[in-house]
């Protein structure tokens, strides 16, 4: 028996978060690694998760390569990572097609930007628009969280990870419209 009739897997969600494309990007990995490089020496800020997590706010916030990572991410959208993400996406559906496995996909945005002038939209937009030529079912967050950005969807100030009221307005989201036909009413 194959993988997916061993475990009678039938469908596949991605939760696409909008950083996924920063590994095909050159660009924003340096980025990133200008932070990791960047460890502390002193052993108090290695040791202590007090200092540690405000000697790493710092340095995102004074250092050239974090300061570039979200503007790099959202440049990527419009260069040869671009590529390279449409067709990771493309050879992810067609394997799923080929074990007879539904692929779907949600697009989940950054909470800290999200409003007006989120400057993701474009690449929003972009994203539903491939995966219905390719027709990959889609569900993008951001429509349905833009509206809820006055009710603190961050876990904190410091911490922009969605928290469990983003995740509940998520999940309903996805039951109602992704999911619709999975959860019929009995």
């Amino acid at each position: 028996a194959s993988l997916t009739e061993a475990n009678q897997m039938h469908m596949v969600v991605y939760v696409y978060m909008m950083n996924d494309i920063e590994g095909l990007d050159p660009r924003t990995e340096y980025a990133l690694q200008g932070l990791q490089q960047n460890l502390p020496e002193f052993w108090l800020f290695r040791r202590t998760y007090f200092f540690n997590w405000l000697y790493f706010r710092v340095m995102q916030a004074a250092g050239p390569t974090g300061g570039g990572y979200f503007s790099h991410l959202v440049d990527s959208y419009e260069t040869e990572a671009w590529d390279r993400l449409t067709h990771v996406l493309t050879r992810l559906n067609d394997n799923c097609e080929y074990h007879r496995v539904e692929f779907r996909m949600v697009i989940f945005p950054f909470l800290h930007d999200l409003g007006p002038d989120y400057p993701f939209k474009k690449a929003h937009a972009k994203l539903v628009e491939f995966c219905k030529s390719e027709g990959i079912p889609v569900l993008d967050l951001e429509p349905i969280l833009e509206p809820h950005i006055a009710e603190a969807l961050k876990v904190n100030a410091y911490d922009a990870h969605p928290n469990e009221r983003a995740h509940k307005l998520a999940a309903d989201a996805i039951e109602t419209h992704l999911l619709k036909d999975v959860f019929l009413e009995e």
